[in-house]
């Protein structure tokens, strides 16, 4: 039998309290955040930054911009799970924008204005907080804009990556009702192949305890082994 990731009743036990990462394995090993990449995901489907940016003077040459994903479809439980981007300085004059569609629909799910100037670093949106769910079993786009002009949209800077709801699998859920902390659900998320979560459980650690030089080094590693460097880079100073 399935239950809804989602279930209050399954998931009381499962509260957020500030504890370390590092987990004891049952054979008394130390368990760490690795991502297990799932089986039967689509394949190549993240879109690197454009690289045209040169022709721009409001656009720096230094700029990375990305969606926190895997180069394959990232995957979810959640119906309303977290988007996680990155930006590493700020940009002015632009228009900056995120959106979510739905695969084989032109109408997006959800657009939502940035601000270039101040949405810099690793940036969080929970898509609880703007009202907006997922389809179980449906591929969605993430997609980042950056538009220097508005009547040349040939000259937009874009990059995203795709997202996919899943059901919990049974041994999923068996497995987070034993973990009471973010850091230890991450772990779980993670060897499950559950990317988005598995991010938001490190990301949701990391808010309790923003000085800790360790989470930040966990995530960056989470972050390099998806090929996200300039992103890791970013945790990997506030990890030093």
């Amino acid at each position: 039998m399935r239950y809804p990731i989602s279930n209050p009743a399954r998931f009381a036990a499962v509260l957020l309290v500030a504890l370390p990462l590092v987990l004891k394995a049952d054979a008394g090993q130390q368990e760490r955040l690795v991502y297990e990449k799932p089986a039967g995901v689509t394949e190549k489907t993240r879109v690197p930054m454009s690289h045209s940016r040169g022709l721009f003077s409001k656009v720096p040459d230094s700029l990375a911009l990305a969606v926190l994903c895997p180069e394959h479809t990232g995957l979810t439980v959640q119906e309303h799970p977290s988007i996680f981007w990155f930006m590493n300085e700020p940009v002015k004059g632009v228009i900056y924008k995120l959106t979510i569609t739905k695969a084989g629909e032109t109408e997006a799910l959800l657009e939502k204005q940035l601000d270039p100037e101040k949405d810099t670093g690793i940036q969080r949106l929970n898509l609880k907080d703007v009202s907006k769910t997922l389809e179980p079993n449906a591929e969605y786009k993430v997609t980042l804009y950056i538009i220097p002009d508005l009547k040349r949209r040939s000259n937009d800077l874009i990059t995203g990556g795709m997202i996919k709801r899943i059901p919990a699998p049974e041994k999923l859920v068996s497995k987070l009702l034993t973990r009471p902390t973010p850091a230890e659900r991450a772990i779980v998320y993670a060897r499950q192949g559950i990317w988005y979560d598995a991010l938001a459980a490190i990301s949701d650690q990391i808010a309790t305890d923003p000085n800790n030089k360790e989470l930040h080094l966990e995530r960056a590693d989470l972050l390099e082994k998806v090929g996200l460097p300039e992103a890791a880079e970013f945790d990997k100073k506030l990890g030093s």
